[in-house]
C-alpha cells in the first residue's frame, strides 16, 4: 500500500529507521545495516540502514500478516 508519508532528507529517514530499530530491540548501525523482526501484532519488519547495502539508501518494509 502506498502512502503520502515522506521524509524531507535522507538524514531524517536515517534517524527514523534508527529509532524504529531501537524500539523493536534490534538496533541497526553501519556495522549491522540490515535487521528483520516480528512485531507484537505478528507483522514482519525489515530495516535497511545507509547506502552500503542499498543503492537507494535507508528503507523499511512492514508486512502485515492476515
Amino acid at each position: 500500500m502506498e502512502t503520502n508519508i515522506g521524509f524531507k532528507t535522507e538524514e531524517e529517514l536515517g534517524r527514523f529507521v534508527i529509532e524504529l530499530s531501537v524500539r523493536i530491540g534490534k538496533p541497526v548501525s553501519h556495522a549491522k545495516p540490515i535487521v528483520g523482526a516480528t512485531l507484537p501484532d505478528s507483522s514482519r519488519i525489515n530495516i535497511v540502514f545507509g547506502t552500503d547495502v542499498s543503492l537507494r539508501g535507508s528503507n523499511f518494509t512492514i508486512s502485515k500478516v492476515l
